[in-house]
This record gives C-alpha cells, structure tokens and sequence, in this order.
C-alpha cells in the first residue's frame, strides 16, 4: 500500500533544504492557477518520484456547497483545461507524475458532464502524458458505473470517497466492489480513508493523508506509528505540554527506536521552523512504517497488489 502525503504546499512553503529520509510520496491539488501549480510540481520533482495530482474537486465542491454560488459549466470547463494544460506543461518540463485524478464535480454539473470531460479532456490527456487517469467515484453514481469501468481498457486506476460511516452490509459491498477492481488489475486509491478500521476493512493500493503536515504545523504533536494496533499515535511536542510530559514522551519515543532532536525539550513556544522542518522529515519515516504494516497485513490475507498487476502488465507506482 502506498499512503499519498498531502498538503506539502502549505507545510514545506516551497522549502529548498527539505529532504525526506526516506522515499515519499506526495499528493498536490490543482487549485486553479496554472502557472503556480507546474511550479510546485517542479518544486516536489526535487524531493519525490512519486506523485499523484488532484483537480482539488473536493474543495470545490465544499465551497460552492457553502456559499451556494454556482458559476456556469463554461467556468468549470475552463478550469478543466486549465488544469490539463499545467499538468502537459509539467510533462513537457520532464516532470513524471504517477498519476492524476479527473475534475469530479457532479453534484454541482451532473454526471453526464463528468463523463464528457472524462473522454474529451482527460482520456486524451492520459494518453498524452502516458499516466493513468485516476477516475474518482463521488458518493453517488449511476448502479451501472462499476461494471462499465472494469470493462474498459482504459480505466487503470479507481478513487472511492471516504467511508468513515459505513458499517455492516455496507462494509462488505465496498470491500467486495473493490476486490472485483483488483482481480481485473485496476489500483483503487482511497481518499481520506486512513484509519486503522478503513485500511483494515477494504484492500486499498494506496491512501492519502493531511495529518502527518498538520500534526506538527498546527496541534504542536508528533504521530509515530504504532505496530500493535496498526495505528498512528500523537505525542505533545509544542508549547501545550510541560516540559516534564515533553521528557516524557522524548524518552518513549526513543525506547521505540524514533530519535527526535534534542531540541524539542528545547521548545518554549511555537515550534521553530528549522526544528518543524526536522520534524516532518522524521514523521514521513512513521507513514512509510504504517506503507510496509498494511501492504504485509494484505498480503496475509491473499491481496498483493504487486504480483496482481504485474500479471496485467501494469507498474507498481
């Protein structure tokens, strides 16, 4: 299993001295400025070989939900081609994307014109930049959809929305649909869907995940992964803990193998830039531990993503 990090653009603010200690795979939403986002692709070139590019629809969509304006489809459009545009740009530039999801906005333009971006913008783009197209089923769609997609040569990769909520009957149908994906060579991507219930419950080829930026821009904590209970765990690093509870967690976090920097019993206040920047390097190695957990936790029980799509012909990443 592969976990995505995102949102490196707000954390890493374009830091050039940012090296992960480990190979990491990194996540950026387009969010509409063309120019900015073949810049950031070449700024993530630098620290990743492996990137997966949004069109920010998410975001999109919670936006118009709240202040319920709705530009025209021509607007949207627009968008599409701009994103496209800066994704050939990037290739044109060398840069080698994994992969890059469709604008998947329906519940603001329908289904239909989803459908016809999909085949006159992004199939062609696919075939353009030679990487798949990430198709990105929304909460709802047509009951035919899943059966079309397995069918068609060119679907490659598939992205469910998060399932935070779904129990019983339900569980079983999304782990069943996912599994027919698998047994025809299609990568499924979960988005947001990184809890230790998800990642136990539906065979994803790969996750993305905020938290590991978050943690320790925002909350102050650092997450470091826990093999007992296949989990990430926070422990208080900034200005809300004591200097006695930071000791504390320092020392457990060093029985466990995870070396911070000393200067984290240092911190009075926000945590400087510098020590942030150490920080996040570190965690990365917590999501790489949780990559190798899960991939074998699969592998047990008869999904191995690595041998099915070798079988079809396809690249692992």
């Amino acid at each position: 299993m592969i976990i995505y990090l995102a949102s490196t653009t707000d954390v890493l603010k374009f830091q050039e001295d940012f090296r992960p200690p480990v190979p990491m795979s990194v996540l950026l939403s387009y969010r509409g400025k063309k120019d900015r986002h073949v810049q950031n692709l070449l700024h993530h070139k630098k620290f990743s070989d492996d990137i997966m590019v949004d069109s920010g629809a998410y975001g999109i969509q919670n936006n118009y939900a709240k202040d319920g304006r709705l530009p025209s489809v021509e607007t949207f459009t627009n968008l599409a081609i701009s994103y496209r545009d800066s994704l050939v740009e990037a290739f044109e530039k060398r840069v080698k994307l994994s992969c890059f999801a469709e604008l998947d906005i329906p519940t603001l333009v329908g289904w239909e014109q989803v459908t016809k971006w999909r085949e006159e913008i992004f199939f062609p783009l696919q075939d353009k930049i030679s990487t798949p197209l990430v198709f990105a089923l929304a909460d709802t769609y047509p009951e035919d959809v899943l059966s079309k997609f397995i069918e068609d040569p060119r679907i490659h990769y598939i992205a469910y929305p998060s399932f935070a909520k779904a129990a019983g009957e339900d569980k079983k149908i999304i782990y069943d649909e996912i599994l027919s994906f698998y047994k025809s060579g299609i990568r499924v991507h979960g988005y947001g869907n990184i809890s230790p219930d998800a990642l136990k419950s539906y065979p994803y080829y790969s996750v993305d995940a905020t938290s590991w930026a978050f943690s320790v821009g925002m909350v102050g904590a650092f997450l470091y992964f826990d093999q007992m209970t296949g989990s990430l765990k926070g422990v208080g690093l900034g200005k809300r803990v004591t200097k006695v509870r930071r000791y504390g967690n320092y020392a457990m976090l060093k029985s466990r193998g995870i070396m911070l920097p000393k200067d984290v019993l240092k911190i009075d206040g926000a945590i400087p830039k510098p020590l942030m920047k150490e920080l996040l390097e570190l965690q990365i190695t917590q999501y790489k531990a949780m990559e190798k957990y899960y991939t074998s936790y699969w592998k047990k029980r008869g999904v191995d993503w690595e041998a099915q799509l070798e079988a079809f012909g396809e690249t692992n990443g």
